[in-house]
């Protein structure tokens, strides 16, 4: 009996060890099958997908380097750098000295912020194989994303005289003449990358995105169509072919091309925006706002579709119109974030905007006064009293609050010379602001305008800067300058915004109305959050960093006079500026600030007493006899160089080259 269940158990035994043999070997046949999907799903830009597999391959097997490798690949092109780095660590556990290993860790490096490891990573496996052509590329993406194109364009050229064919190389150099502006030279590299390599989709979508941005646009249709014979579901090249049809105005066009981008995908952000503009365009506002609100649904964190669907219910409604009170109580509860961390420019920034969409909210009008309270700025806290007084009404409280402010203002400047300082007339400089938009760079085309005008309403919150005109787009400089003169302009700025993925670039190069000289150069480049709206604002304060200071006196008493300028302008008691005869100042042409003749300084300003937009001060006689009057002109240098040093480690031209496969 005991031998009849000893025998019994060794059946069960065996047949427990047979399941689990043919269970292991099931699996290490499944493996494989998961790994070659999670190719599949990377090659055609399944991200997600790729995880999947990868991931279930190693659940079947956890010591399968192949499948680390390609889930670490996954994982850095979906920018999730630290996820990983952590699967490069396990793979490495399996095979450390593998090549390919070593590339994609170094690149993994790059992204995570860490330039000097990477390079260290490239130089080993260069010893190693000195021809080694992933490293020569990574190493001239690492140069790409610290800004040094030259020696980028110097390791792809070396690249690609190691490999002549070398599709990678091929198309990094043509993105990046066309970056540099130098389109003929991208196009003998576009040309080259057809020739050898015609039967790949991603190489006719690079070429019909260069020759967009050279306004070729039947050769950009060719290629995008010849993009979707290869692949018919490549949603880059939808995106090309709507954008063409959105240049040419053919919104029917758009819209039949975007429906089948969100049949593939109901999550592509881009898409819903071109939906909206499209019907936006054909006057179809609530349908445009929809996709909008589509847009910012799946990506929050997009800036740009909420800016278009505000510049629709700008241009398109009344202020009274309902449709704009959600839009403008996004702002508002942003500005009051912002107040919370004390963020006092930020969360004015986003107040004007809630009430430029909505100026009847009281609520907000009261928050937007009582930030210039907490800055001391007390005579437009209740100069912004009086306007909610005149727009919405004033209860018992806002009352009695507008009387203490007046009692205790009482013996203000502006009240001691009897002026209302903020109907004074004074001198601002004047901006024009042109742009030229890059239209296959963009992944939100036709941006560039509702970019500009954010810049606009930047600028306009600075007192010394007036930007009278709406942004225009140009063709060329001679057009902006023209258009400038005319007008009679002080200066003009030339424009240009890129943005790729999480990152975002302006550019601004400013220009003397008068003569057409280039004085200066502006940069920022954000990523993450809001990060439109912190590059625009960092290049605005820059900019008005860079405008001359300019007063005139308005009244005198004596030795006592009354300048329209104050310490929202940046004055403050004791300061000293030059007063010069009206009429005499003219804008330099080499630099911010102004000529004028030696005989033509008056004497000396210098404050005693200042108001939040006049200030009062004593004059002193440049000579015995007293020529200054009112309408003299006061002026001190701008302080600052004008320049934002804040580039960033991944300039959007990066995150484009380093996305070619």
């Amino acid at each position: 009996m005991v031998r009849r269940q000893t025998a019994a158990a060794k059946v069960v035994l065996c047949a427990a060890v047979l399941a689990c043999a043919v269970t292991g070997a099931l699996s290490a046949q499944n493996a494989p099958a998961r790994l070659q999907a999670g190719r599949t799903a990377l090659a055609r830009g399944d991200h997600f997908g790729a995880v999947e597999q990868f991931s279930a391959a190693l659940m079947e097997n956890p010591d399968y380097f192949e499948a680390h490798l390609g889930l670490a690949e996954a994982y850095y092109r979906l920018d999730e750098y630290d996820q990983a780095l952590a699967s490069v660590e396990r793979a490495a556990r399996l095979r450390r000295d593998n090549v390919e290993l070593l590339n994609l860790e170094a690149r993994v490096q790059i992204g995570l912020g860490n330039p000097a490891a990477a390079g260290r990573i490239f130089d080993r496996i260069l010893e190693r194989e000195r021809f080694n052509v992933d490293a020569l590329l990574g190493r001239a993406e690492l140069a790409v994303a610290q800004g040094r194109t030259d020696e980028a364009a110097r390791r792809y050229d070396e690249a690609i005289r190691l490999a002549p064919t070398e599709r990678r190389a091929l198309l990094a150099l043509a993105v990046l003449y066309d970056h540099l502006g130098e389109p003929d030279r991208a196009g003998d590299y576009i040309r080259l990358a057809v020739r050898h390599h015609p039967e790949h989709a991603v190489v006719h979508l690079l070429a019909a995105e260069h020759y967009l941005q050279a306004h070729r646009l039947a050769d950009a249709d060719r290629h995008i169509r010849t993009a979707l014979n290869i692949d018919a579901n490549l949603v880059d090249a939808l995106f090309l072919s709507a954008h063409l049809s959105l240049i040419r105005a053919d919104y029917d066009g758009v819209l039949a091309t975007v429906e089948r981008m969100i049949g593939l995908d109901r999550g592509d952000a881009r898409a819903w925006y071109l939906r909206g503009v499209a019907l936006g365009e054909t006057g179809n506002l609530d349908e445009a706002l929809h996709s909008f609100r589509r847009a910012l649904t799946v990506r929050p964190d997009e800036e740009i579709p909420r800016m278009a669907a505000e510049q629709l219910l700008l241009e398109q409604t009344d202020a009274e119109d309902q449709r704009r009170v959600e839009f403008a109580r996004h702002h508002a509860s942003r500005a009051r974030a912002f107040a919370d961390r004390n963020l006092f420019a930020r969360a004015l920034a986003s107040y004007r905007r809630s009430l430029q969409l909505n100026p009847y909210d009281r609520a907000a009008r009261l928050a937007y006064a009582d930030l210039y309270r907490l800055r001391g700025f007390e005579a437009r806290y209740l100069q912004e009293l009086r306007v909610v007084d005149s727009l919405v009404g004033a209860d018992r409280a806002l009352r009695d609050r507008i009387e203490a402010f007046e009692s205790a203002l009482a013996d203000s400047v502006s009240v001691m010379w009897r002026i209302n300082q903020f109907d004074l007339p004074r001198e601002r400089t004047r901006i024009d602001l042109f742009f030229a938009e890059r239209p296959a760079t963009s992944e939100y085309p036709q941006s560039d305008s509702f970019l500009a005008l954010e810049l606009q309403n930047e600028l306009l919150a600075f007192e010394m800067v007036d930007v009278p005109r709406a942004p225009e787009r140009f063709d060329s400089f001679a057009q902006a300058y023209r258009i400038a003169r005319s007008a009679h302009t002080d200066y003009f700025a030339v424009v240009e915004f890129t943005q790729a993925g999480r990152s975002f670039s302006v550019d601004v190069t400013l220009f003397v109305g008068r003569t057409g000289t280039e004085i200066r150069r502006y940069r920022a480049s954000r990523t993450g959050n809001d990060r439109i709206h912190r590059a625009l604002s960092a290049v605005a304060g820059q900019m008005a960093a860079t405008i001359p200071l300019r007063g005139s006196i308005v009244s005198r008493d004596a030795d006592r006079v009354l300048v329209n300028i104050g310490s929202l302008h940046g004055i403050s008691s004791g300061d000293e500026l030059e007063i010069v005869q009206r009429g005499a100042l003219i804008l330099r042409s080499d630099q911010p600030g102004y000529s004028f003749a030696a005989g033509d300084v008056l004497g000396t300003y210098r404050v005693t007493r200042v108001d939040d937009l006049v200030s009062e001060g004593s004059v002193t006689n440049r000579t015995v006899f007293d020529f200054i009057n009112v309408g003299d002109e006061v002026i001190r240098p701008a302080e600052g160089n004008g320049a934002v040093v804040d580039a960033g480690l991944f300039p959007p031209i990066y995150r484009r080259i380093r996305g070619i496969r």
